[in-house]
């Protein structure tokens, strides 16, 4: 099989996951903030902190939103190519006229998104990395920018690699959340030699070297996260840190002013992005499960938009002082609702939100919001790497478990069944019309055969 395109967004530990679009952290029981037994380590507040800047970026940037809208617009298309299952069936499924739409838009999505990592990945090693000018190109109105990075090894044998990284949401988002988890594990006590041993430069250190490199400037951690901050205010993140080192490197005005006026230039951009979003709850049937689901969303995203116009770098919050557990819930307690899904001892898992509780206020919305959290992570699983798409069929060759699995009643119910482990989407049978369905029963059920739009 091709490969897939990674929408998950981990620490720097492997510790833990944040899923692009779905609005879900997933923890390591090893950084349980509320263990069972003993206390928490030092490190954990800042490992769940790192999560929650992805969920940050996500609902409530400029180019966390586009790339959540064009996913909810390619969830459209899919949805023309469906059976009566809610299985995508390839795209010979779909009219001509939506297999270009497809084409389009996921063009868009991985130009959005970009890559972390290079692959295939780089052997592990003691080298000195440098990186190069970027290379932009522009197809079709959408632009790539890409960095080319060199290694030299130390020792006595010379040897040089290079590897090249499409700068976008998904490098930036990295970058940032490292270097929050990092000074946050600096304020618990972590020796600062110790802070990067055992991680790895891509994605986490390269954003240094990157930035550094375009800027020509010397900097700390928190004008890095700023400068990232900054860089996501584009519908095209890697254009907007492109654009913002160019202003550094052209420049000797402090960071803060160069950001100041290169956010202005980005602030229409919002705007537009809002309104694209806006547009996907409409030609659907109100007070169905999506409209309900995609109203709980907007309004995340609106709350949003809203905290950033008040403090445009809310990551910086984490930065003061060392943050308990009870001190990280009251901040969160301040921005924005997600939910986090933590595993516990015995493959079990707790599944609850934080935030500032004005999302999933009830079971009925909590409900909403689960199904179109699947929906959106059934989709993006057919989505390749190349631009293409596979057949929800092709799935089956690798084990896929639901992301709620070990902590969803309705497994528990029906005897923990073997799809919830490997294939999630095969949960829904339409042959039942009256089965009580799980939430992601329920996401694979809105993409059932209704071409560009959404059922239930």
């Amino acid at each position: 099989m091709e490969q897939t395109v990674d929408f998950d967004s981990p620490s720097s530990g492997r510790v833990g996951a944040y899923r692009q679009n779905a609005f879900y952290i997933r923890m390591s029981s090893f950084y349980d903030l509320d263990p069972a037994i003993d206390q928490p380590p030092s490190v954990a507040v800042a490992f769940h902190a790192h999560e929650y800047v992805h969920f940050l970026h996500n609902a409530s940037t400029t180019a966390g939103l586009a790339y959540l809208s064009t996913n909810l617009i390619l969830l459209r298309i899919l949805a023309g190519g469906t059976d009566e299952e809610g299985y995508f069936g390839g795209l010979n499924k779909l009219r001509e006229m939506d297999q270009m739409s497809f084409q389009d838009v996921s063009a868009v999505m991985l130009a959005q998104l970009g890559t972390s990592v290079p692959t295939p990945p780089l052997p592990h090693g003691a080298f000195e990395w440098r990186c190069g000018a970027p290379a932009v190109t522009v197809s079709d109105g959408i632009p790539t920018v890409t960095a080319q990075f060199w290694q030299d090894q130390i020792g006595s044998i010379a040897e040089t690699k290079s590897a090249s990284i499409s700068v976008g949401l998904s490098f930036i988002t990295e970058g940032v959340a490292y270097e929050v988890e990092r000074e946050m594990r600096w304020l618990s006590g972590t020796p600062e030699v110790e802070l990067d041993n055992q991680v790895n430069f891509f994605p986490y250190l390269a954003f240094r070297v990157l930035v550094r490199s375009w800027s020509g400037r010397d900097l700390n951690a928190r004008e890095f996260i700023l400068i990232g901050v900054a860089a996501l205010a584009s519908s095209f993140a890697g254009d907007g840190l492109m654009a913002i080192c160019n202003a550094l490197k052209s420049s000797d005005r402090p960071v803060s002013q160069v950001l100041d006026a290169v956010r202005a230039n980005f602030h229409h951009e919002a705007a537009t992005v809002m309104a694209i979003l806006r547009e996907q709850q409409e030609n659907l049937v109100p007070g169905d499960v999506t409209w309900n689901a995609m109203r709980e969303y907007i309004a995340l995203a609106e709350a949003g938009v809203a905290m950033r116009e008040r403090l445009w770098a809310p990551e910086l919050v984490f930065l003061e002082g060392s943050p308990t557990p009870e001190d990280f819930r009251g901040r969160v307690g301040a921005m924005l609702d997600c939910l986090v899904l933590q595993e516990k001892p015995a493959k079990e898992l707790a599944l609850y939100w934080i935030g500032p509780g004005k999302a999933a206020v009830s079971d009925i919305a909590i409900q909403h919001l689960g199904s179109l959290q699947s929906a959106l992570h059934f989709s993006q699983l057919h989505l390749r790497s190349d631009g293409g798409a596979y057949a929800t069929e092709d799935l089956s060759h690798s084990a896929i478990a639901c992301p709620f699995s070990g902590g969803c009643q309705s497994e528990k119910d029906d005897g923990e069944p073997r799809e919830c482990k490997t294939a999630p989407w095969k949960r829904f049978t339409p042959s039942q019309p009256n089965q009580s369905l799980c939430w992601y029963a329920a996401g694979v059920k809105t993409l059932k055969k209704k071409p560009n739009s959404l059922s239930t």
